[in-house]
């Protein structure tokens, strides 16, 4: 992934920073792209973290969603909530003619949980191949909440013959962060002079704010405390940040395993 700056992550499969991002399932930013395939972090806590992203094998970070960047399916339509021209990484069902989901409905489980879907995390054009990655069908059995807050739930996965269907868990996690209802004050690359009010005071986040042309959720609207109007503040556009979290709220769910690791 050639341009990482802005892109949403989330802790990957060589994590070994205990929870200096707050924890599995919190959201932080790429701000920075350093030497030796490494990246800079900012946890929605306001944590900053250098995280690998190849270095000797290790791989910290799984990418959540890469529309803050402008990735971009044309001509495309998410059966489930109708969003056009899907932004991020874009869900295939390989069982159904014409059924693509969006980054929330797949992972809202929108569609038939037995079915086979394709990641696609690029669009395809002219000498590009579509990166597509088949993730299994993520079939609930007996799902259940464990003491850590992960749900995690059985998948049928269809790599084997059917005779010999390999049961394996699927990892399903609720994002934490600067989501609808977060409460926030000015960050890192705030500009905004007084807007807020003054320094340390606060606002709730109302949702994302899609004004920016060519990329998508890497703006959110926030009502100060102060009162009047909400205004408008960058989250991942161009890699900035304006904001850090005073107290995060859940966001959407995701499937852990279902995700792409940031470097592969």
């Amino acid at each position: 992934m050639a341009n990482q700056l802005g892109i949403r992550v989330l802790r990957g499969p060589d994590w070994d920073a205990d929870d200096e991002d707050g924890g599995e399932g919190h959201v932080g930013t790429v701000i920075e792209l350093l030497s030796n395939q490494r990246v800079r972090v900012l946890w929605d806590t306001g944590q900053e973290s250098t995280c690998r992203a190849g270095t000797d094998g290790k791989f910290d970070l799984r990418v959540f969603d890469t529309a803050q960047i402008g990735v971009r399916h044309p001509n495309t339509k998410c059966k489930e909530c109708g969003e056009q021209n899907i932004y991020g990484m874009l869900w295939r069902c390989n069982d159904c003619n014409g059924c693509d989901l969006c980054l929330l409905c797949y992972n809202g489980d929108k569609h038939d949980l037995r079915h086979q879907f394709l990641r696609i995390d690029f669009p395809g054009n002219a000498g590009t191949i579509n990166k597509s990655v088949e993730v299994p069908p993520s079939q609930r059995v007996n799902p259940h909440n464990s003491a850590d807050g992960i749900t995690r739930v059985r998948c049928l996965s269809t790599l084997q013959p059917p005779c010999q269907e390999n049961v394996k868990t699927s990892v399903k996690i609720r994002t934490v962060g600067m989501f609808s209802g977060a409460k926030v004050k000015r960050g890192r690359d705030w500009m905004w002079g007084e807007q807020d009010g003054g320094a340390g005071l606060e606002g709730e986040v109302k949702g994302y704010e899609n004004v920016a042309p060519d990329s998508s959720r890497n703006l959110v609207r926030v009502q100060w405390s102060r009162g009047g109007p909400p205004n408008s503040y960058r989250v991942g556009f161009q890699g900035q940040v304006d904001l850090v979290c005073v107290e995060e709220d859940l966001g959407p769910f995701y499937y852990r395993d279902h995700l792409p690791v940031l470097g592969e």
